[in-house]
């Protein structure tokens, strides 16, 4: 294996820092910060990566970052990464399986499909928040506008989905904007 020093800019090229070896970290911006954190763990080319709230105080472009990198290191790597995190909808993108806690208890499990339609846990006033295209689905699947099949906290299935439902209402000229 390389030296340490050596490896410093491959690693910091797999975490979107290429080119930041000299700077200060007082000049990084959180996302930064969060992603040479994750940098300085891969150092030593761990199978797993354990990650507590990541995004936690971080803007929404940060946020983006963390997340893009998380996913790149699953994605292109084989990096296992468990997760504590509060990001519902950047979880429903990216999580294979999801484990909701309370009180250091686990109260559900389960992919993000099946875990963020679970109503006791998400669609009750004091539940966890879920991603906002499920809270949508679940609506429209309680009013009966969609089958529970039809039902994923995944935003681009979601959007389908919503598009689908708008067409058979006879709304034939639909844009999404955003």
């Amino acid at each position: 294996t390389p030296a340490r020093s050596d490896a410093i800019p491959r690693v910091l090229d797999i975490v979107r820092l290429e080119g930041y070896g000299d700077t200060e970290t007082f000049r990084l911006s959180g996302g930064q910060k969060q992603r040479l954190a994750i940098a300085d763990a891969l150092i030593l080319e761990p199978d797993l990566l354990i990650l507590d709230e990541p995004s936690a105080e971080l803007d929404p472009i940060g946020k983006d970052e963390v997340f893009e990198v998380v996913a790149r290191l699953r994605e292109e790597r084989g990096v296992t990464v468990v997760m504590v995190e509060h990001a519902a909808e950047q979880l429903a993108e990216m999580a294979d399986r999801i484990v909701l806690m309370e009180g250091g208890r686990i109260i559900a499990t389960g992919p993000p499909d099946q875990l963020y339609h679970d109503e006791d846990a998400f669609h009750r006033p004091d539940g966890e928040r879920s991603p906002q295209v499920a809270q949508v689905l679940f609506g429209l699947e309680r009013e009966g506008l969609i089958d529970r099949q039809r039902f994923t906290a995944h935003e681009d299935a979601a959007v389908r989905v919503l598009m689908d439902a708008l067409r058979a209402r006879g709304r034939e000229r639909v844009r999404v904007h955003g």
